[in-house]
């Protein structure tokens, strides 16, 4: 079997999830002898990787978010290639792969359905009130509800309504050409269906853990404070993760022994560090920046709660996944694919909803056994079913039927 996997970000330039995961996977392919070629649009350049398990190029270009030239630059680089394998897996690039499938029924196509951006225009709208069903009407409300602009080093432009419309209508109508889709979660499966993916094409296929990161949790040992209990938050400081209804219920406590951090950046961070500084909480959060991949089970193991605070639908959260490995104690809104992920092995709050985040926190702050408790369950629960094998063993089974 050969594969043509294609990403927007793979090592050695990750950035979040998508990044991890699609490496995770080839890899995983590459162990049980599959060959697979991985394609990276990241927008920067490196050498290719040669081997004899598969081939990786990277594909420079410097649209920004200007997104028809990127589709057009993915699907002039894919044309010439997709033939030469048994099946095209794509991570990114879908509606570029759905417009090849049109107009080449032959080959096989599958993608992993990483996020919202081609099931749903206008977050906030879902998260108020989860659509039935996105009809033209719904779509073109939404897009006169949500204000885009595009934007790279070159310029920066306001894109009408009905030009908005268009486009993610055009995008998501050549997304859905393909022959398979493997939705992170429930709610990513919902959220396409709704949008007018073929649920019969969809399967729930979780992330997998990373066995080198689990390695790593499990070999060191990090004696925690005794005096301090640790909140913990990582991933990236941007409106839609929530991270201020954090730390306003965080300050809401008025607590000693109790210290928050907060690990990553993103465009947030200088707003988030001055409405923490205007608490009376201050001195007991810590934002402490960008950290290396390699630096974060210790920090995970150094803490006692883990809290997600997402206010959209999250895809699935590798985060959340990392600190199921910690044995952490997991507080996560109500938002999403994480609230499924947990089950009863963590605590949900209602998205936005800051008053129940710091009941909810006084609950675990206060309660030892509780925490120890929830932290076992997680850890059980990632092992048995966010297990490498387990996860890529169903997506060979897929790719077979589909190849076959």
């Amino acid at each position: 079997m050969k594969i043509a996997l294609i990403t927007g970000e793979y090592p050695p330039y990750v950035r979040g999830g998508v990044g991890h995961s699609s490496y995770l996977l080839v890899r995983q392919l590459r162990k049980k002898g599959i060959i697979v070629d991985v394609y990276v649009y990241s927008g920067r350049s490196h050498e290719p990787i040669f081997s004899e398990s598969g081939t990786t190029r990277y594909y420079a270009f410097s649209a920004g978010n200007f997104w028809p030239v990127i589709d057009l630059y993915a699907f002039m680089k894919l044309r010439s290639k997709v033939n030469h394998y048994d099946l095209v897996h794509a991570y990114w690039g879908r509606e570029a792969l759905g417009f090849l499938k049109k107009i080449n029924p032959s080959i096989k196509t599958v993608a992993t359905l990483a996020g919202v951006g081609l099931a749903c225009l206008n977050y906030r709208k879902w998260v108020r009130s989860p659509c039935e069903e996105c009809s033209s009407h719904d779509l073109l409300h939404c897009a006169f509800e949500r204000k885009k602009w595009i934007e790279n080093k070159f310029f920066k432009f306001f894109v009408p309504a009905p030009v908005l419309f268009t486009y993610f209508d055009m995008r998501r109508w050549c997304a859905q050409r393909l022959d398979k889709y493997f939705a992170l979660s429930q709610t990513m499966k919902e959220m396409h269906v709704a949008a007018g993916f073929l649920e019969k094409k969809i399967e729930v296929i979780p992330n997998m853990y990373d066995p080198e990161f689990f390695e790593k949790l499990e070999r060191i040992n990090v004696k925690k404070r005794v005096d301090k209990i640790v909140i913990l938050y990582v991933g990236r400081l941007s409106e839609e993760k929530g991270v201020e209804d954090l730390i306003r219920a965080f300050s809401k406590m008025s607590l000693n022994n109790v210290e928050l951090h907060i690990t990553g950046s993103g465009p947030k961070r200088e707003e988030l560090e001055n409405i923490a500084n205007a608490t009376e909480m201050k001195k007991q959060i810590k934002f402490l920046g960008w950290t290396n991949y390699d630096v974060l089970p210790i920090i995970y193991k150094s803490a006692d709660i883990f809290v997600h605070p997402a206010r959209w639908p999250e895809a699935f959260g590798r985060t959340i996944l990392e600190a199921m490995l910690a044995k952490l104690a997991i507080i996560t809104s109500s938002s999403g694919a994480p609230r499924h992920i947990l089950g009863d092995s963590g605590v949900i709050y209602e998205t936005g909803n800051v008053a129940e985040l710091t009941g909810k926190l006084e609950m675990l702050i206060e309660n030892k056994e509780i925490r120890v408790s929830l932290g076992a369950r997680a850890y059980d629960k990632a092992t048995e079913h966010y297990d490498p094998d387990t996860v890529t063993s169903q997506i060979i089974r897929n790719y077979e039927e589909l190849i076959k």
